[in-house]
């Protein structure tokens, strides 16, 4: 063969790869001078673009975790004033009895009122 056949077969070889669509692993030592994968543009695009979603997603979960850890703080705060005992005074129970007494007290006092002042006409 040729030495120009040899060099086309050769370039179309090491390019043919590349060419193509999937990602293509590059050897320490090899033609080049780094290593990694060699990605055609459009795979690399697609791969930058995906790198920045996920980079976004890994900021989305971590304000989403403290917001998470936030509000369990506030719910716990809350549940344990809840469930914190309170002076019987300060119950819609006794409230609702000492209302009770207090009309039963103010009609007895406005009928025993009432009473007298009809005795004191009379």
């Amino acid at each position: 063969m040729s030495r120009l056949t040899i060099i086309i077969l050769v370039c179309v070889l090491v390019t043919g790869p590349v060419m193509g669509q999937g990602v293509v692993p590059v050897e320490e030592g090899k033609a080049a001078p780094f290593t990694g994968l060699l990605v055609p543009e459009a795979k690399f695009t697609k791969m930058l673009e995906a790198d920045l979603v996920v980079e976004d997603l890994k900021g989305q979960l971590k304000i989403q975790q403290g917001l998470t850890v936030k509000l369990e703080q506030v719910y716990s705060a809350r549940l344990e004033e809840a469930v914190k005992p309170v002076a019987f005074y300060q119950t819609p129970e006794f409230n609702r009895w000492v209302g009770f007494f207090l009309g039963v007290a103010v009609t007895g006092l406005a009928i025993w009122g009432g009473s007298e002042i009809v005795k004191a006409v009379k």
